[in-house]
């Protein structure tokens, strides 16, 4: 790319014959997973299924789902 930034973190990345590419790489797989389970600790409902309302109405089966903390998983995923 023509970005300024862009020509400065490819040039950090592969100085050194692509020495510090391995270390990026790890950095970005921590901070997706730290973010996936932030997402699914803020989405995660705990709504007793048939005592109280369901989340926007929806079914009992539907809310289970919300419940078990996948929302974050999807959202992080999408």
């Amino acid at each position: 790319g023509d970005h300024p930034m862009a020509r400065r973190t490819c040039n950090l990345l592969f100085k050194n014959g692509g020495r510090n590419l391995p270390g990026f790489m790890v950095g970005r797989q921590v901070t997706v997973t730290l973010i996936f389970f932030v997402a699914a600790r803020a989405t995660t409902l705990n709504i007793k299924v048939g005592e109280d309302d369901n989340i926007f109405g929806v079914s009992d089966a539907l809310q289970e789902f919300f419940n078990l903390g996948f929302l974050g998983a999807i959202l992080t995923t999408i």
